[in-house]
């Protein structure tokens, strides 16, 4: 009769082995592939000749918080968040400063060498928050400070990410609008306010499917627990009889 008990021991010690590697390549391997793409954008950043101090500040921001997850260094959390919201600050700044007059000029200037590293840093950034939200929403540290709330935190990084695709937007639907303006008769004031129409449309529906996701994701959670509780409470009003009575006192 063949020994049941060792195989089935020599079974789960295999299961166990390759759920330690898998765990400890998940561990070593996300954190390594998430700091490997914040390199990789700050030199197609520095190659394409943008602005470096807001991708700076945002690739630190990656590199932190996925160092903190691996040694679960809570404090790191809030370090990270730190940078992504100077990075946001330094760009809409540094946008605000040079391009936003430049979206209402009567007269775009279409050189290579100034707008190309426009287009590319609007693309690097907005690819850093995206990365930045994927790795905080897989992170699963927590923080004993009250007006840490990893959900409103969630929200905002998602706002930011399409707040910086809608900028990065304006600028290339902007440029479309003034090439075909000798087609359009457009005025410098009309492109511009279309611009920002077409900008923030092809913002808004990624957004709006997005949103709309997530609340049909939670709103079932949401019944299965109350009908569960519900079940709950009829279950132990048609068994009275299954409470225990007090007992009287001698």
């Amino acid at each position: 009769m063949p020994d049941t008990s060792q195989h089935s021991k020599t079974h789960h010690s295999h299961s166990h082995n390759r759920q330690s590697h898998k765990s400890s390549f998940k561990k070593y391997l996300e954190p390594g592939l998430y700091v490997s793409t914040s390199i990789l954008l700050l030199i197609f950043a520095k190659l394409f000749a943008t602005s470096m101090l807001s991708p700076w500040f945002g690739a630190l921001g990656i590199i932190i918080l996925a160092i903190s997850k691996t040694w679960k260094f809570g404090f790191g959390v809030i370090f990270s968040t730190a940078f992504i919201f100077i990075m946001a600050m330094l760009n809409l700044f540094h946008w605000v400063n040079n391009y936003f007059s430049d979206v209402f000029a009567d007269d775009l200037t279409f050189n290579p060498e100034i707008l190309v590293p426009v287009i590319m840093e609007g693309l690097v950034l907005t690819i850093i928050v995206w990365t930045y939200h994927r790795l905080f929403n897989s992170s699963q540290m927590r923080l004993s400070r009250n007006w840490f709330d990893k959900k409103s935190y969630l929200l905002i990084f998602r706002l930011l990410f399409y707040f910086q695709l809608f900028l990065a937007l304006l600028i290339v639907v902007e440029i479309l609008i003034h090439i075909l303006q000798p087609f359009t008769h457009l005025t410098t004031l009309n492109a511009a306010l279309v611009s920002c129409a077409f900008a923030l449309l092809a913002t808004m529906i990624p957004a709006i499917i997005y949103f709309s996701k997530s609340t049909r994701v939670e709103k079932p959670k949401h019944i299965h627990h109350h009908h569960h509780h519900r079940h709950g409470r009829s279950s132990q009003q048609k068994n009275p009889e299954s409470t225990p009575e007090p007992t009287q006192s001698q």
